[in-house]
């Protein structure tokens, strides 16, 4: 198994609880909290690669307001429509909008799993794969959870780990893990994947 070298970095203290990730429940607003799970999972990818390289980024984790006020940040660039943030160039966009922002070169590495051309699970394992040895999260687009139970349709979590063909994930404050290899044979709509270098 391999995991991102500091997954800690992404725990949250709250009310003594500890949050494996962050909520788009901490939205205040009702908008936020219903389509927040895409700037929820990026402003996780981007506080990680912040304190990983040091970058200038306003996003950190040293306690849960400034999560809650680095997600708020995050949404005017990663801002889901009226169908949630449902592509990985609506997500990739953000990204590049941010890189700009703080003057940074971030690049994007996308892989589609689009239902018409969906991609082996080698493929799919070997890109996760390589950006955890970069130590980078990658960000997951599901628009069908595949009878996965612990997944959301619609919905974006953050990898930070793969064994095999299991990832582990963090989404809504839990570390959840499944086979990503039967999530392809039984997605009936596909996904993406995206991380950053």
């Amino acid at each position: 198994m391999i995991e991102i070298k500091h997954p800690e970095w992404l725990h949250v203290e709250k009310n003594k609880h500890i949050y494996y990730g962050y909520d788009q429940e901490w939205y205040r607003n009702f908008w936020r909290r219903k389509a927040g799970c895409g700037p929820t999972c990026a402003t996780m990818h981007l506080t990680y690669l912040n304190r990983r390289n040091q970058l200038s980024m306003p996003y950190t984790n040293d306690n849960y307001d400034q999560v809650v006020a680095s997600m708020n940040n995050v949404w005017h660039y990663i801002t889901p429509g009226l169908h949630g943030l449902n592509t990985l160039e609506l997500f990739e966009n953000g990204y590049l909008k941010i890189a700009g922002k703080y003057k940074l070169l971030l690049t994007p590495h996308k892989l589609d799993m689009k239902l018409e051309q969906l991609p082996s699970i080698d493929t799919v394992t070997d890109f996760i794969a390589e950006a955890i040895r970069q130590d980078t999260p990658v960000a997951f687009l599901n628009w069908h959870n595949g009878d996965i139970p612990v997944l959301d349709s619609w919905h974006w979590v953050l990898i930070i780990g793969i064994d095999e063909c299991t990832v582990i994930c963090y989404d809504q404050g839990q570390r959840i893990s499944f086979d990503i290899g039967k999530w392809l044979e039984k997605t009936e709509k596909g996904g993406g994947l995206i991380y950053l270098s």
